[in-house]
């Protein structure tokens, strides 16, 4: 009989243990012979010793590469889709475009939260904030950033609009506001053209594609300026009125005075509204600066472009210019100047005289004033009180009024003349020398001033207008003109509401409603700017150009630039997991093999197309690695470790009702039988609990002649 044993590298103890076991092993295979002394039989033993390794117990599952679905971007309206300019896995970075539907490009922005409803004059909230801050860190003037959506918000809205491609939606036809006058008994007739119409047509786009050419379409702008800014006083200047193309109709072009020098007094009296012709682009008229004794710093007149009768220009960036008058008075004695503020009054107003000094008093200055022309005190007048006749201390001018009386009889015109009486040094009141030392009034009859409406033609949403309504002779004191506003066009929708009165100032003959168009079809839709951490990828899009897509629809979605691994398991294997445990994703691409851990997982299954119950969960992958979005991956999943554990192989444990047995090899070379209890088995190893000390060789296996032999 020829015994031969196989046995890995071992110690010197162990080898004695191997060599005494062979001697044993021969005599029970000669007993098992049967005497039969000529009979060779081979005998193979596999030991194998005790070792000490870090078992796991890995499960192994089945995943899928995915990017993780940040946001879903959808419709907010009914349309066709123009254009896609991102596709599947494109980065996108603020300020890029998206997509457009019926014309409304979709623009990736920044911000903290995405836009979730339409916007429009009167909204009010975050939303609103956010999208004024957007705009006006674009560079489109909004007024202040607040929360509440304005004209001024809508201004810069259709601003943005229109340098993203945006054009009118065209959804309504032209629409018209009329003005009629209303009448006021106390304060004027109306004339037979009491009435006056605009025209509201669609917005002018400036957008791609628009068929719209400013030199054809846009009114030219007017714009106003001094041929000197800074004067002295007794020059004569220029002020010119010039428009950046001929005109193509005649035009009223009104205007506003406004400073601290005062009209009359320290420069001559300015038109308030100056013509201009069809085919002209310049009108001029002077003002001369009156030389006087006042001591005063400089002053300023301050002429505006306001508007005109019609749509035939707009305001240019000048359509106001200053003009200084420097100071040129110096060490003169008092003197007192009066004037009127109006030339004639109608019967029943007042009449208003100014009286200038030519410095200013240090204390308070009575003077005195006498009365003459064709009028009467008492029966046409009555006379200023004597506490009207005071220059308050430090002013260089007061005025005081005459009022007029009406009698209801038909006269001619009559006039008032009022003039200062001069005081010398022996008057206790302060003395004064005079100036111009009269003025006079005209006392008109009491017919009342008629008023007609001049005006209209066509407006573009976005632009202005104006209607004039006139006077045929100035007003004697403020006028409330009344009038209403009708037609088909909406107030506050499609232009802004008016008060429906209007003040003409005293002296004054004509006054201006401004009509200022809405662009009503400017509002924001919530997928107009796209809100995301960009940049960002693009997961999937939806949608191609030429389809036609609904209110909430998806259009694309945005997703974590990073990729995750999603698992998804049945029944069984979800109760073996828990999250935090540990996952080696093996990707099957370029060898990858990568560490992770469970991130996520579902309590609640879902059914799958056979019935069965799908648990999903989220394995979480340290760093970048290079996959296919849904590409499948293998994900081993260990449920749990030992570190330096006591093990055997697998082959050496011998199972039996009575327990766990392994073979041993004795020091007397010997095999002998030992219970152990057995933990975790980690594939082709299992650790042993009690049982064994650590240095033991365990039998694996006993052969002989191939046939395996029990021992």
């Amino acid at each position: 009989m020829k015994m031969k044993i196989k046995a890995p590298k071992v110690g010197k103890r162990q080898l004695i243990a191997l060599v005494a076991i062979a001697a044993i092993v021969i005599v029970v295979i000669v007993v098992r012979g049967g005497g039969d002394s000529t009979a060779k039989q081979d005998l193979l033993i596999t030991p194998r010793a005790v070792e000490r390794r870090t078992l796991t117990d890995v499960l192994t599952v089945s995943g899928e590469v995915r990017r993780e679905e940040v946001q879903s971007v959808k419709s907010a309206i009914t349309g066709q889709v123009n254009s896609v300019s991102v596709e599947d896995g494109a980065t996108v970075e603020a300020g890029n475009d998206l997509f457009a539907i019926d014309g409304r490009t979709a623009v990736a922005v920044d911000g903290d939260f995405p836009f979730f409803r339409t916007l429009q004059v009167g909204s009010q909230g975050s939303d609103v904030q956010q999208l004024e801050t957007i705009l006006t860190s674009e560079g489109f003037d909004v007024g202040d950033v607040d929360s509440s959506f304005t004209e001024a918000t809508r201004s810069g809205l259709a601003a943005w609009q229109s340098a993203h491609g945006y054009g009118s939606n065209g959804a309504e036809g032209d629409e018209t506001v009329a003005i009629s006058l209303l009448p006021n008994a106390a304060g004027y007739s109306i004339g037979k053209a009491n009435s006056a119409a605009y025209v509201i047509g669609p917005a002018q786009s400036t957008g791609p594609g628009s068929s719209w050419h400013p030199s054809v379409d846009t009114p030219p702008e007017m714009e106003i300026s001094a041929s000197d800014t800074e004067v002295e006083e007794g020059q004569t200047i220029t002020v010119s009125l010039q428009a950046s193309e001929d005109l193509t109709e005649d035009a009223t072009i009104d205007l506003s005075i406004s400073g601290s020098a005062v009209e009359g007094s320290d420069f001559s009296v300015t038109p308030r509204s100056v013509s201009m012709r069809d085919g002209q682009a310049y009108e001029s008229f002077e003002i001369t600066i009156y030389e006087d004794e006042v001591l005063e710093s400089a002053e300023d007149i301050v002429i505006s472009v306001i508007g005109g009768a019609s749509g035939a220009f707009t305001l240019g960036s000048s359509y106001r210019t200053r003009i200084v008058i420097g100071d040129e008075t110096d060490g003169v004695s008092r003197q007192l100047s009066i004037t009127t503020s109006n030339t004639s009054v109608r019967e029943g107003s007042t009449a208003t005289f100014i009286v200038t000094s030519s410095t200013a008093v240090n204390r308070e200055l009575r003077f005195d004033v006498s009365y003459t022309g064709s009028s009467v005190s008492g029966t046409d007048y009555l006379v200023a009180t004597p506490d009207q006749l005071v220059l308050p201390a430090g002013q260089y001018s007061t005025q005081f009024t005459i009022q007029t009386r009406q009698d209801d009889v038909p006269e001619p015109d009559e006039s008032l003349t009022v003039t200062l009486v001069a005081r010398g040094s022996d008057s206790t009141g302060g003395t004064y020398t005079v100036g111009t030392s009269s003025a006079t009034v005209t006392i008109e009859s009491s017919e009342l001033p008629e008023l007609t409406v001049r005006g209209g033609g066509r407006v573009a949403e976005g632009s202005s207008g104006s209607f004039r309504i006139v006077a045929d002779a100035p007003v004697a004191e403020d006028t409330s003109i009344n009038y209403q506003l009708s037609g088909t066009a909406t107030p506050g929708l499609d232009y802004s509401v008016q008060a429906g009165t209007v003040l003409m100032k005293a002296g004054s003959s004509s006054v201006t409603v401004p009509i200022v168009a809405l662009s009503d079809d400017v509002v924001f839709q919530p997928s107009d700017m796209v809100v995301a951490k960009w940049p960002a990828k693009v997961g999937t899009v939806s949608v191609e150009e030429g389809d036609y897509v609904a209110p909430g629809q998806s259009v694309l979605n945005i997703t974590d630039p990073q990729f995750t691994v999603k698992l998804k398991v049945g029944a069984a294997e979800r109760a073996d997991l828990e999250v935090g445990q540990k996952a080696a994703v093996d990707l099957s691409v370029g060898d990858q093999i990568l560490d992770g851990v469970i991130s996520s997982l579902d309590d609640t299954a879902a059914v799958g197309a056979n019935g069965e119950q799908i648990y999903e969960g989220i394995v979480t992958v340290q760093g970048d690695f290079e996959a296919v979005d849904g590409a499948t991956v293998s994900v081993d999943v260990t449920l749990d470790e030992v570190v330096d554990a006591l093990a055997v192989p697998v082959a050496a444990i011998l199972r039996s009702a009575d327990g766990d047995e392994v073979r041993i090899v004795n020091d007397e070379g010997t095999i002998t039988r030992v219970p152990v209890t057995i933990g975790l088995v980690d594939r082709e190893w299992a650790q042993v609990l009690t049982g064994l000390k650590g240095d033991e060789l365990v039998v694996v296996d006993v052969v002989t002649d191939g046939v395996a032999a029990g021992t």
